[in-house]
């Protein structure tokens, strides 16, 4: 008696994920877009995140040897030019390795679950064990918002000095243009605030950035190994979540805008960024699946210029569904 073969894996394409791996990287790696990105080491992000899927392909019947080859790259990189009395380093890398632990213990025991379900529960257990380790031990979280606050300025005067250097020559080069002078001062201006905001949102951009990771590393795996590790990403047109979900941005907004919880407002404002961009990104999907792909991206362009309305549209899918609706129509 023959066994029976083994379920084909459906070949997966590349071409949305080089797109999305490609705007990974440029948010990551270039500071000048305001907000900072609290992982800076996001090539470490990504192969350890990868090594965490190796080792779970193993787990289920793949190669030993892909799994060492991932988990010694990432070692390599975690500990490579480890700087001396650098909190910051150590405070990333505990971050990263934390993330692909509780993300590998997730996959194993989660068994087929949608992928979005167990990145966020792993960035919710993530932050949780986070917190019950700074809350061990007495000025741990003060020591942290330090730490934080100092790197955002590091990176804000490397940024500034490198700004100064090209406006310099602009202006150089543009005397008699004082628009160009007075839009170059601006831009300097926002930049000087953006350690503040980025303190104030570390929480909030190291989820999303997390997330972001987590689905770019779970994709590429799907696409280089033959083990089905889980059930691949559904396209962006097919993006939703429970939507029991709202409930996250309606707290966050109730401890933002009531005098009650003033002392709260970091907590609020966290919340409220974080589940507004799911939303931004739930209506991206919608405007995706009603273009059918085919003017999604000059679309997605054009209202990314009014992120309030895409994420306006991914909120009203909550309850009007407008996919479903199309198709019944």
């Amino acid at each position: 008696m023959t066994a029976a073969p083994a379920p084909e894996v459906p070949k997966l394409r590349w071409r949305g994920l080089i797109f999305a791996l490609f705007a990974f990287i440029v948010v990551s790696a270039m500071p000048v877009l305001g907000f900072y990105p609290p992982v800076k080491a996001w090539h470490l992000l990504l192969t350890t995140i990868l090594a965490a899927c190796a080792v779970i392909g193993w787990i289920r019947g793949g190669s030993a040897l892909t799994a060492i080859v991932w988990l010694a790259a990432a070692l390599l990189l975690m500990f490579r030019s480890a700087p001396s009395g650098d909190a910051y380093f150590w405070l990333e890398r505990g971050w990263i390795l934390l993330v692909a632990g509780v993300f590998g213990l997730a996959s194993v025991l989660g068994g087929d679950r949608p992928f979005f379900g167990r990145a966020l529960v792993t960035v919710l257990a993530s932050f949780g064990l986070a917190l019950v380790v700074l809350g061990a031990r007495q000025g741990s979280f003060e020591r942290l918002q330090l730490i934080v606050s100092g790197e955002f300025v590091t990176r804000n005067q490397a940024t500034l000095e490198q700004f100064d250097t090209g406006a310099d020559e602009l202006v150089g080069a543009a005397a008699n243009a004082p628009a160009l002078a007075r839009s170059l001062e601006e831009t300097k201006e926002r930049l000087r605030l953006a350690p503040q905001i980025s303190s104030v949102l570390a929480p909030a951009l190291l989820a999303l950035q997390t997330l972001a990771a987590l689905a770019l590393g779970w994709a590429m795996f799907q696409r280089l190994s033959r083990v089905r590790i889980g059930p691949p990403l559904a396209p962006l047109r097919e993006f939703r979540f429970n939507d029991q979900l709202v409930w996250g941005l309606a707290v966050g907004l109730t401890i933002l805008l009531l005098p009650a919880f003033a002392e709260a407002q970091a907590v609020g404002l966290n919340l409220v960024v974080f589940f507004a961009m799911l939303y931004f990104v739930r209506g991206l999907g919608v405007l995706a699946w009603v273009t059918k792909g085919g003017l999604f991206v000059v679309l997605a362009v054009l209202f990314s210029l009014f992120p309030p309305a895409l994420g306006a549209l991914g909120l009203s899918d909550t309850w009007l569904d407008w996919r479903s609706r199309a198709k019944a129509a």
